[in-house]
């Protein structure tokens, strides 16, 4: 089966605690995209399962969630507030494996944090 990913993901400069999200649409319609994070300073082999065959998964439960437009093989994911370990490369992936991937870099630091300045 021939596909092509028709929207792909662009990388995201996003403060803490705003919400972000990543495109991705494949020409297979009648399948659906699984999203993969690869979280700072993790190996190409070491990507995490965000969601994939219906389902988010575990580290990805609470925050996350999918616009999907199935019969146009749309399958957006949303980070509804972003937190510093949200930061790296996400990838979406169709069933004909295509991929495409983008950063996502987190800006700022979460509310209640605090600096100690030593002298």
């Amino acid at each position: 089966m021939l596909s092509d990913l028709t929207s792909k993901p662009f990388d995201s400069e996003t403060l803490v605690n705003e919400s972000t999200y990543f495109n991705c649409s494949s020409s297979i319609i009648a399948k659906e995209i699984q999203w993969n994070h690869y979280p700072l300073g993790a190996e190409a082999h070491q990507g995490k399962s965000v969601y994939a065959f219906g389902k988010f998964y575990t580290g990805y439960l609470e925050g996350f969630s999918l616009e999907i437009n199935s019969s146009h093989g749309e399958y957006n994911l949303v980070i509804k507030s972003v937190q510093p370990s949200y930061a790296g490369r996400y990838e979406c992936q169709d069933d004909g494996g295509h991929r495409s991937s983008a950063q996502l870099i987190v800006l700022g630091k979460p509310l209640g944090s605090t600096s100690t300045m030593q002298s």
